[in-house]
């Protein structure tokens, strides 16, 4: 009987305490749905009353800090000189840095000089082509780029040309001598040539009278 008494009363506890936190709930949820539409309804209040001049649409891009745009220069080099640093902001055709122009100042040299010398081989090799002497690179001085190497480029090339119009005669009197002994073997052989033929024509001749002779006989 005790026993009973003590759960009937457990039961009656739980039963309590389930409707004290259904309660709570419920007030918690009240109060809950009730700051939401306060707050909405304040921001519609707000929304209808604000003095709003104008509204804005517009597209754009969001870029992130960490963006880098890489810039390359399409020859390359020595940079000699940097003008701005990392995140500093640039403009259009601002200069970043500058570069060391001894390489380009080399290359434009060699060019020259190439070109320069190849003015008067071309000189010298239409000279030797028509066997003209004194050389004569007048025509070609008109168009050298670097006039300082003028009178070098000259005496340089009136050198070669020298040297090259004596091989080339040695070579033509090789040739001249060659025709010569050409011209003898064949002389020879055209006088032997008809010393055969006579020989031949005699040795003709001869058969024919013994044949005839024999015929007679």
């Amino acid at each position: 009987m005790k026993d009973t008494m003590n759960q009937t009363n457990n039961t009656t506890t739980i039963e309590q305490h389930h409707d004290h936190l259904e309660k709570t709930h419920h007030s918690s949820r009240k109060t809950g749905t009730i700051t939401i539409l306060l707050i909405f309804g304040l921001f519609g209040l707000w929304s209808v009353f604000a003095d709003l001049e104008m509204t804005i649409t517009a597209q754009g891009k969001v870029i992130t800090k960490s963006y880098n745009k890489i810039v390359m220069h399409p020859l390359g080099g020595i940079i000699k000189e940097i003008y701005i640093q990392e995140g500093d902001q640039v403009k259009k055709d601002q200069a970043l840095l500058e570069l060391d122009s001894i390489g380009y100042q080399s290359q434009l040299d060699s060019n020259i000089k190439k070109h320069d010398n190849n003015l008067f081989s071309l000189c010298k090799m239409r000279s030797q082509s028509t066997l003209k002497q004194p050389l004569d690179c007048t025509e070609y001085q008109k168009s050298i780029i670097d006039a300082n190497r003028l009178n070098k480029l000259m005496k340089n090339t009136n050198t070669l040309f020298i040297s090259d119009m004596k091989s080339l005669e040695a070579k033509i009197n090789l040739l001249k001598s060659q025709n010569k002994v050409l011209d003898a073997v064949n002389n020879g052989l055209t006088k032997q040539i008809e010393s055969n033929q006579r020989l031949t024509s005699i040795r003709d001749s001869l058969s024919f009278l013994i044949t005839s002779m024999s015929l007679i006989l």
